[in-house]
């Protein structure tokens, strides 16, 4: 298994710590905890997760081409626990976890008070954005984003947002600055050439 750079860290809290998690794969996945990619396994393996408070955590699991997978996961105190993730389900210490797909992303655009844009989504999808725009209706994946003027003449930004299950977004537009993402990390990308 291939390991890339993580964000791991020890939780700490004042509850009492589970012994150490470990993580084993048949293929690739990405692990989430609170919104924070915790492991990236870029093939089948095993490897630490670190200590988490003992008691229920929900996991995030993404493996390729398919939904990302929300899994609450009970963890002993003071006992080490292993979580196993494969294509036949996700299971601790051999016993399965319920799963449940997440839902559909949610993007928020906000534009800075009296101020208006264009927004265009894909090249064909055209919204107006006053004040604030939410859009539910985008699937997960890649979709290209323009923000221009409210006569579509001025690129203020185009960029891209990768978006997956359970992503909750929101963009900050206000006109002469970048916009600013809030949310998963790296959701929004800027274009190279930006205007």
């Amino acid at each position: 298994m291939v390991c890339r750079p993580l964000a791991l860290f020890p939780l700490l809290t004042a509850s009492a710590l589970a012994g150490t998690v470990r993580l084993q794969t048949d293929g690739p996945v990405v692990v989430e905890h609170g919104g924070v990619v915790i492991a990236r396994a870029d093939g089948d393996g095993e490897m630490a997760l670190g200590e988490f408070p003992g008691g229920k955590t929900t996991l995030r699991f993404t493996r390729s081409d398919e939904p990302t997978i929300s899994a609450t996961i009970s963890l002993p105190d003071a006992r080490p626990t292993t979580i196993q993730v494969s294509t036949t389900g996700i299971f601790v210490d051999g016993k399965p976890v319920t799963e449940s797909n997440l839902a559909a992303p949610v993007v928020t655009f906000r534009a800075e008070k009296d101020q208006s844009f264009s927004v265009v989504i894909d090249g064909t999808s055209r919204h107006t954005l006053s004040e604030t725009l939410r859009l539910d209706s985008l699937s997960v994946g890649a979709h290209s984003v323009e923000i221009r003027s409210p006569d579509n003449l001025v690129i203020w930004v185009r960029g891209t947002l990768n978006l997956t299950a359970g992503d909750t977004i929101g963009l900050h537009v206000e006109e002469g600055r970048m916009m600013v993402a809030d949310g998963r990390d790296p959701a929004w990308t800027v274009s190279r050439g930006q205007p």
